[in-house]
């Protein structure tokens, strides 16, 4: 197992996290979490909550998924309010008397700064779901797979509660898409393992007719 470290310069730093959230290298770690899973998995890779379940996507399948969902957003209402919702609360709130000294201009920059860090997070968590999943032996694997932005942006969480709320929104989103987290590579995985092992038995078959061409005896 590839263990991504942490960049050398703060510049480099801050282009890694940026290009995270953006998700500008996506192919990039799609091709690379598709080819691990065809090499190790055979294709068919477990998916956190609901292992395997994705091939068939039966009943139990339905019944994770639902259940996953229901977990995130019950975290999504309780910690992602709590915590998105603090920043507008001391500004806003006017049982708070220190803020009725601060022009609206500064409140609202002290909203941006309070929020960028959430936006960022937010969008790395996102992007990283939706190609790896929940799996957590997924989180720190290789060069493209390493979460930068998750690592380095939880310690900012203690300064900047909005980061969590960021993070706990990201995982509730993504389970609401069409394919559960990571299910779209896995299934892209599967396909490309399948197209190579057809490709195989081909080459098998041609093999044995033409060996059986040579042995056969002429007349």
């Amino acid at each position: 197992m590839i263990v991504e470290t942490l960049p050398s310069s703060s510049g480099a730093w801050l282009r890694r996290v940026l290009s995270e959230a953006s998700g500008r290298d996506r192919a990039d770690r799609k091709d690379f979490l598709v080819e691990t899973y065809v090499a190790t998995c055979q294709g068919e890779p477990e998916l956190g909550y609901i292992g395997r379940t994705w091939v068939s996507r039966g009943a139990g399948y339905w019944v994770r998924r639902s259940a996953a969902t229901f977990a995130y957003f019950l975290l999504g209402v309780f910690i992602g309010t709590l915590c998105l919702g603090l920043g507008p609360d001391l500004l806003f709130n006017r049982q708070y008397s220190f803020n009725t000294h601060l022009p609206l201009t500064l409140k609202i920059l002290i909203l941006v700064v309070w929020y960028a860090p959430a936006v960022v997070a937010y969008l790395g968590m996102y992007h990283r779901l939706v190609l790896c999943g929940f799996s957590r032996d997924r989180f720190s694997q290789g060069p493209h797979l390493g979460s930068l932005t998750g690592r380095v942006l939880i310690p900012l969480a203690l300064p900047f509660l909005s980061v969590a709320g960021g993070l706990v929104l990201a995982m509730f989103t993504s389970t609401l898409r069409a394919d559960f987290p990571g299910e779209a590579v896995a299934r892209e995985a599967r396909r490309r393992y399948r197209k190579h092992q057809d490709a195989v038995d081909a080459q098998r078959r041609e093999a044995k007719a033409r060996g059986r061409t040579k042995t056969r005896p002429h007349r």
